[in-house]
């Protein structure tokens, strides 16, 4: 993987599967069973994850779906925008 400097913003099934350790099928398996938690962005015909999202919640342990949506939510409402 290249460095976070150089990393994308972006990834596709098969680097968020790298990223966890597994294969593309079983990432596509995880996701359909609701137990992918990042949502995935839509270009064009590509489907993609938000590579620091990701990262988020492999390093929050991979929660399921319904989990991950209420911590991010959570985490939400105490941000400050300026």
């Amino acid at each position: 993987m290249p460095s976070n400097d150089t990393a994308p913003l972006l990834i596709d099934a098969d680097a968020c599967a790298a990223l966890c350790g597994c294969g593309r099928s079983l990432w596509y398996s995880l996701l359909a069973a609701g137990k992918i938690g990042p949502q995935s962005v839509r270009l064009g015909r590509k489907r993609l994850w938000r590579r620091q999202e990701v990262e988020s919640w492999i390093a929050a342990n991979c929660p399921d779906s319904a989990m991950w949506q209420a911590m991010t939510a959570s985490a939400g409402r105490h941000l400050k925008v300026s």
